[in-house]
């Protein structure tokens, strides 16, 4: 049975190879697939409570922007709303 089944010259056939290459490569995707799907995915941190984006644009200005101290800018700042405001209305 083994010698009729080495006499076949399958193993000289490119088709045959490059379908024992590509089985050979699904396997191995698969089995890479389920070590990290049960080993490695369980390990990493999880993120208990997510931040909404509002929350994070607002700690990021916050953070980047500083207070203004000087009462002429203030000031300049507050006509210039007034004035957007006034040109909203009409």
């Amino acid at each position: 049975m083994l010698n009729a089944i080495l006499t076949l010259d399958w193993y000289d056939n490119p088709g045959v190879i490059i379908c024992f290459i590509l089985l050979g490569a699904i396997v191995i995707g698969l089995i890479a697939y389920l070590f990290y799907h049960f080993f490695l995915r369980n390990r990493a941190p999880k993120i208990e409570k997510r931040l909404d984006e509002e929350k994070i644009a607002e700690d990021e200005l916050s953070r980047i922007l500083e207070p203004i101290e000087d009462e002429k800018t203030l000031e300049a700042i507050k006509d210039y709303e007034e004035k957007q405001a006034q040109n909203e209305k009409k």
